[in-house]
């Protein structure tokens, strides 16, 4: 019986260097609940050890069901594009490695801003540029 329960034990200890989890990244910006985020929204989050490229979800589902993991690359924020306007979105990333992945982080969600703001030129200026 202590013979089996060490050859567990020691089973258990090895296959967990073997199959070691990379540290989970933390989500940096936009923060978990920001309202009028551009619709080309800068997802940001900090490095992992021993990392070589991270993955990301990104959905107007909570639970990200159906969301395509896309690679970064070793880049650790992406900037989207046309994502819609007034707007929920979800979104969560996983560290990689060529034999490893981290957990994904928890899901973060953030709300585009309802309109387009426009700056220039003021309504009726004169001479413009082309």
């Amino acid at each position: 019986m202590k013979k089996s329960c060490l050859l567990f034990l020691l089973v258990v200890l090895w296959r967990g260097f073997i199959y070691a989890t990379l540290p989970t990244p933390s989500l940096v910006a936009p923060i978990h609940g920001a309202a009028s985020q551009d619709v080309n929204a800068m997802l940001d989050w900090g490095t992992s050890s021993g990392a070589t490229y991270y993955e990301y979800k990104l959905s107007t589902d909570p639970t990200l069901t159906g969301a395509t993991a896309v690679s970064t690359g070793s880049n650790s924020y992406v900037y989207t594009s046309g994502l819609l306007f007034e707007t929920t979105y979800y979104w969560a990333v996983r560290a990689r490695s060529t034999t490893d992945s981290s957990d994904w982080t928890l899901t973060y969600q953030f709300i585009t801003h309802d309109n387009i703001t426009q700056v220039a030129p003021s309504n009726g200026a004169a001479a413009q540029d082309v």
